[in-house]
């Protein structure tokens, strides 16, 4: 079934005002919250709620957004020329075709030419550039997503430094070469970008995704990041970030990494094939939501300040820990369902987790192994059905326990 768009989420017209949109989503709230105790889809409703306030509050992420609705509406999205060459439907389109076919063969030339609120569509072709996006245009693939391919030439494929920057419908790659200086495929250090149904398939590129930087507040929906030598996804330098029904796969350090006070937000997000599925560190936070962690080494790792919250998340056969928490590690970990790992929650030295209704279950060693001079709290949980049992505890512990099922 095709998702509601953003306006459909909020039931506003898309030409309505700020106004508008501040009551409806208050609206909103206020409903949710008296059906979140009868109705098992009011948080999920609650969330596209305030996913779709985000975007259309702002209005550069909402002129973005607009990009993309006109992408969805039409199999073409340019408009038709008559036979004289002139446009039927106002201003010429800006076009980008890499056999010549359009008013331009560069990506980069065309985003050079032209003013800030512009929108770019690329037709099917390899684009071979390293395209810096410092001003606030909307790039809108053209046709069929495996056949928009942008490829890096030098340290990445693309460049982020502008607020209001949209994508839309195009892949990006890394080079055939990769160049020795290569970073990310993908960098934004600065403004805001919305990137919606793209792919970025990093290769031998060391990175996917980086975003840094207390400027940078991205919102990924329905991306693929794949196959990197490094990180799927960088987020960091207190940057926040939105990802919602992304694939972030086969990655050869971690999916993604959450680090130095970076905020971000994932919902409904698959993370697998990875040495690390999740890594939070150095005061990193940001909240999961009924995401998918597994095939990974360790599904999640926590240490060095990082405080995540995850809810309603599935964590599940990973090779070793489905949740590894250690060295001041923290977080708040709800409703998770831990399964099919080696154990399934690992409390190292310092680590301080919060556990509360999860379910750790089927795991091959025991549910939760505990280290001595670990803290925190497992309330409330189901710890039934695993190999060596629901607990290996050392001399000297601080858990509290208590109202669990064992």
């Amino acid at each position: 079934m095709t998702q509601p768009n953003h306006y459909q989420v909020l039931s506003i017209a898309p030409d309505a005002t700020q106004e508008e949109i501040d009551t409806a989503y208050r609206l909103l709230v206020r409903q949710y919250r008296e059906e979140a105790l009868h109705a098992s889809d009011a948080n999920e409703r609650f969330t596209r709620a305030r996913t779709a306030y985000h975007v259309l509050s702002d209005p550069d992420r909402r002129a973005a957004y607009a990009a993309t609705l006109r992408l969805d509406a039409t199999p073409a999205t340019t408009p038709t020329t008559s036979s004289q060459g002139a446009s039927t439907s106002g201003p010429p389109p800006i076009v980008v075709a890499a056999d010549g076919s359009g008013g331009y063969v560069s990506i980069s030339d065309a985003v050079a030419a032209h003013p800030a609120g512009s929108v770019i569509f690329v037709r099917p072709g390899i684009y071979h550039e390293s395209l810096t996006v410092d001003h606030d245009v909307r790039l809108v693939g053209d046709g069929p997503l495996e056949e928009i391919i942008v490829q890096a030439t030098g340290i990445y494929a693309l460049r982020i430094s502008a607020a209001g920057v949209g994508i839309a419908n195009i892949t990006f790659t890394g080079g055939l070469v990769p160049s020795a200086e290569a970073n990310a495929i993908i960098v934004v250090e600065a403004g805001r970008l919305l990137m919606e149904k793209c792919v970025v398939r990093a290769d031998a590129t060391p990175n996917g995704i980086i975003m840094y930087g207390r400027d940078t507040d991205a919102v990924l929906q329905r991306c693929t990041i794949e196959r990197s030598a490094g990180v799927g996804v960088s987020i960091s330098d207190d940057a926040t970030a939105t990802l919602e029904e992304c694939r972030i796969l086969a990655h050869a350090t971690a999916g993604v990494q959450i680090a130095r006070g970076a905020n971000p937000r994932l919902r409904q997000c698959i993370v697998r094939d990875a040495p690390t599925g999740v890594e939070v560190s150095e005061e990193g936070r940001g909240v999961l939501d009924t995401c998918r962690i597994s095939a990974c080494g360790n599904g999640v790792i926590v240490h060095h300040g990082g405080d995540p919250t995850l809810q309603r998340c599935r964590i599940t056969d990973n090779e070793r820990n489905g949740i590894t928490i250690f060295d001041g590690g923290r977080g708040t970990y709800d409703a998770c369902n831990i399964e099919a790992n080696n154990v399934g929650l690992f409390i190292g030295d310092n680590g301080d987790p919060t556990m509360r209704q999860c379910t750790i279950i089927g795991n091959r060693d025991v549910a939760i192994s505990a280290a001595r001079n670990c803290h925190g709290s497992v309330e409330g949980c189901t710890l039934t059905g695993n190999t060596e049992g629901p607990w290996r505890v050392s001399w000297g512990h601080k858990l509290n326990r208590r109202w669990n099922r064992e």
